[in-house]
């Protein structure tokens, strides 16, 4: 991951140019899908989290990003009659953003990474099982500018689809250019 991270930093530098070269923060409010398997109990619960983005643009059609999530609530699932809280602990990858306007104000984008998350599993009574996984992870979205500076956003992202767990949700969230 560090690899992957220095060398799309050292292409950033390497293609940006002073004209089209952007640093912009994005911060959302996301409520991901999360599915998986149990046991014999499958389970479908909704988890919630806020999501940071720092990214650069090095042309008018592509940036690069570094994201991180923080789970802000769990859900409580019943497996095999015992009572089991599901939490998203927190989430960090690093994404390609291909992106097209469709106006002056009005942008669509794709969001191409790898990704890992951690999650907690307690059952009632028990002690808290922490599991990591790292999958590549996309999306899509649009950006509709309400100034020169400030941005609305929203985007679907797949975080992962791996070992039997999907994780997937909207954002919306809010974007500002430094």
């Amino acid at each position: 991951m560090k690899k992957i991270l220095i060398a799309s930093l050292i292409a950033a530098g390497g293609f940006a140019s002073q004209a089209h070269a952007q640093a912009y923060g994005e911060l959302g409010f996301t409520p991901n899908t999360f599915k998986s398997t149990f046991g014999t109990t499958a389970v479908s619960e909704t988890l919630y989290s806020v999501r940071g983005i720092l990214g650069y643009e090095v042309a008018p059609n592509l940036a690069f990003e570094v994201m991180g999530s923080v789970g802000t609530t769990g859900a409580t699932v019943r497996v095999g009659g015992t009572d089991v809280k599901v939490e998203s602990d927190y989430g960090v990858g690093i994404y390609a953003k291909p992106k097209v306007k469709l106006s002056d104000t009005v942008e669509f984008f794709g969001r191409f990474g790898y990704g890992r998350s951690e999650g907690s599993v307690t059952p009632a009574g028990g002690a808290a099982t922490k599991e990591t996984r790292d999958d590549y992870s996309f999306g899509a979205g649009i950006s509709v500018a309400v100034s020169p500076m400030m941005s609305v956003n929203a985007d679907y992202m797949r975080y992962m689809n791996k070992d039997g767990i999907r994780v997937g949700g909207f954002t919306l969230g809010l974007g500002f250019k430094f």
